[in-house]
């Protein structure tokens, strides 16, 4: 019983000295932030260098994305009709995957190798087939593996990577 009320004294002196060192940050110091948005241009980095080891094209606003589809409008279509989609949200993957079905596409058929190869670099509760969900908490790291894996998937004519933005 002592040694119990030991650690929860050692606690409290931790959550006390914690508190004492947040009193002295000043309320609107950007601390922590700049630490945060470090590590997200370190994560957007990785993702740009995967994007554009695949071809891909990322944009960054409401304005881009529809300047890219007018741009992509313009350009020939692929040679056959089935899609893949990775996405870190499967809402957005439904929402896509209804829209290549009423426009006569349809999903690609991911191979067996592609399959496996997902099964080694994503959590076990992905959705094991297209549209490939590679889970809300995905880092850079893994979206872009997956993202690389399924480009070079040999049954799909095109690729479409949803990214939809967690927490707050």
């Amino acid at each position: 019983a002592h040694a119990a009320r030991g650690n929860a004294g050692e606690a409290d002196r931790e959550k006390a000295a914690y508190v004492e060192a947040r009193k002295a940050i000043p309320p609107d110091s950007d601390w922590g932030y700049n630490k945060a948005k470090d590590m997200l241009a370190v994560s957007a980095a990785v993702l740009d260098a995967a994007f554009e080891r695949c071809g891909l094209l990322r944009v960054e606003s409401i304005e881009e994305l529809f300047s890219m589809a007018d741009v992509l409008a313009k350009q020939p279509r692929p040679a056959g009709k089935r899609l893949a989609i990775v996405s870190n949200a499967g809402g957005p993957a439904v929402l896509a995957t209804d829209a290549l079905v009423q426009g006569q596409g349809e999903t690609a058929r991911l191979s067996d190798a592609t399959l496996e190869a997902l099964d080694d670099v994503l959590p076990q509760q992905w959705s094991h087939g297209d549209p490939v969900d590679v889970l809300g908490d995905a880092g850079a790291g893994r979206y872009a593996k997956a993202v690389e894996l399924v480009a070079a998937d040999p049954n799909s004519d095109a690729l479409l990577v949803v990214y939809s933005r967690q927490g707050a």
